[in-house]
């Protein structure tokens, strides 16, 4: 896993008068699902759930939602339903917060499952 300097300016979360915007590279059918790291330009995440039916976003949202310890309806997909690069938006949690839980379990040899 590639570990980033989350200290340094990144591509791939950015503040929005509505909240945190994230571009996320999503990998669905994987055997759990969990945050697998992150470099400059998205944050990579496995999906348990298959790409069908929009299985796959649902559980992106319900996972990113706990993460960020925030409810489902505060989290949306902007773009990519239907592609594996998202642009997802999160409500109610401060940049610095999010932030920090990621560097919580970067030391960590793959992102906990199901945080």
């Amino acid at each position: 896993m590639k570990t980033v300097d989350l200290d340094m300016p990144i591509n791939w979360i950015k503040q929005s008068s509505k909240g945190l915007r994230i571009t996320i590279r999503a990998t669905p059918g994987s055997s759990r699902s969990e945050i697998i790291g992150a470099d400059e330009n998205w944050l990579k995440v496995r999906l348990k759930a298959a790409p069908v039916d929009g299985k796959a976003n649902k559980e992106l949202i319900k996972f990113i939602a706990k993460f960020a310890k925030v409810s489902k309806s505060s989290v949306d997909i902007c773009s990519g339903k239907n592609a594996r690069l998202k642009l997802i938006e999160i409500r109610g949690i401060p940049l610095q917060d999010f932030i920090n839980r990621i560097k919580e379990i970067q030391g960590t040899k793959k992102f906990p499952a199901g945080v």
